[in-house]
């Protein structure tokens, strides 16, 4: 494949807190900062467009092997234990008419994730690519409106990750992270009757989520870059009764961290064997995971070596992307409905995100949050008011957090 070049993401934030004397006289900081922020969005959107333009793509979700059974074994299997994994999703090739050479899915987004790794950008931003929007449009058609319900359609809650088992190799980029999240639902929700209102009532034996995420894995994962653990439904006493919202005083720890982790130790107190059932994902490259947004789940921490790796030279990243589908009766669509034709708004939703999950990166600055919250206010016309006030709060408690991290 043929590489574009990806301009520098500490180059923008250069950019953002630069300024001349004659400069300030004639531009004032905030038009200044968008200014900056629509020449980021405009740089990512031409290196999009570049990289993409004389791509060929003949890739197909591999529907096939879940069709073949009379019954619908992915509904079962996740009304029973709240995940199921999925082998081998997509198939085909990706050339360019540039060079003979054809590619798999996961080659060619590995190859364009590291452009934004090594240009110092958060890996979210391969969301700009295209291709991941073809991906999601076959999930939602072949896979979630066949197997799981037809009123779930794209939320929009997007993520990728590239967890390596030695970050500070790759010290130009500090969002790469040392491992994957800690334990956590996707959707907290404290009564029975709220956890049975998201899901479908259903006639028969399996009721479908309100809520549903795909994660896909670019990358293997595995003990050694982290690898993806989920607690069964079977197994866990807070599936269907609820969470337990309390939070420790260890002001290192965030709420969310707190009450998910709290929440993990006391369900395996509670379910006998509830240790022994939990279930990890060696993902091969090309695998994915479904799971409902009650399932309890976690990456696991990196940073052993020596005699504790499960294989010596193993030192490739962990790199994952996700894809979540909701009701609009549980959750509202991030974008506006008759946006989500346009591409324009991909560029915010990426900054959005990252501004949303501020405290899953904790090496993020000041910088990060103002550059980000100003590519976001680009489009942010473009998101409904709900996701709006959501990333504007974020990004208070972010500067707040950090502001009090300063004043320590």
């Amino acid at each position: 494949m043929q590489e574009t070049s990806l301009d520098s993401y500490d180059s923008f934030i250069s950019q953002l807190w630069s300024y001349t004397e004659e400069s300030i006289k004639s531009v004032d900081p905030i038009t200044h900062q968008r200014n900056v922020a629509r020449s980021l969005h405009n740089s990512i959107s031409n290196f999009t467009s570049k990289s993409i333009q004389t791509t060929k793509s003949t890739i197909v979700l591999n529907t096939q092997q879940y069709t073949q059974s009379t019954n619908n074994e992915i509904l079962q299997v996740l009304d029973q234990f709240g995940f199921a994994f999925l082998h081998n999703l997509f198939s085909g090739t990706i050339s360019s008419s540039c060079s003979s050479q054809e590619s798999t899915l996961t080659q060619y987004l590995h190859t364009q994730i590291l452009l934004f790794i090594n240009a110092g950008w958060p890996p979210t931003f391969i969301y700009s690519n295209p291709i991941l929007w073809q991906l999601y449009t076959q999930l939602h058609h072949s896979l979630i409106n066949s197997h799981i319900h037809s009123n779930l359609t794209p939320l929009y809650d997007i993520l990728a990750w590239y967890v390596h088992p030695n970050p500070s190799s790759i010290s130009r980029n500090r969002f790469v992270t040392a491992g994957g999240f800690t334990p956590h639902r996707d959707r907290q929700l404290l009564t029975p009757e709220s956890i049975q209102n998201s899901f479908y009532q259903s006639t028969n034996a399996c009721s479908a989520p309100k809520y549903i995420t795909v994660w896909y894995a670019i990358s293997h994962a595995s003990s050694n870059n982290s690898v993806l653990t989920f607690l069964p439904k079977t197994h866990d006493d807070g599936y269907l009764n609820g969470d337990l919202m309390r939070h420790t005083n260890d002001e290192s720890v965030t709420p969310a961290e707190s009450s998910n982790t709290i929440e993990l130790l006391r369900v395996t107190r509670v379910k006998s064997n509830a240790i022994e059932s939990m279930r990890t994902f060696d993902a091969c490259a090309n695998d994915g995971a479904i799971f409902t947004h009650r399932t309890l789940h976690w990456g696991s921490c990196n940073g052993f070596s020596g005699l504790l790796r499960s294989k010596q030279n193993e030192v490739d990243a962990r790199v994952a992307v996700s894809f979540t589908f909701s009701d609009e009766t549980f959750e509202r669509v991030y974008v506006k409905k008759e946006n989500c034709e346009k591409n324009e708004w991909r560029i915010g939703l990426v900054a959005g995100q990252m501004l949303k999950y501020y405290e899953r990166f904790d090496k993020m600055s000041v910088s990060d949050v103002m550059l980000l919250w100003r590519v976001f206010e680009v489009e942010m016309e473009q998101f409904e008011d709900g996701y709006v006030g959501s990333v504007r709060e974020e990004t208070v408690a972010a500067l707040n957090a950090m502001r009090s991290r300063v004043k320590d």
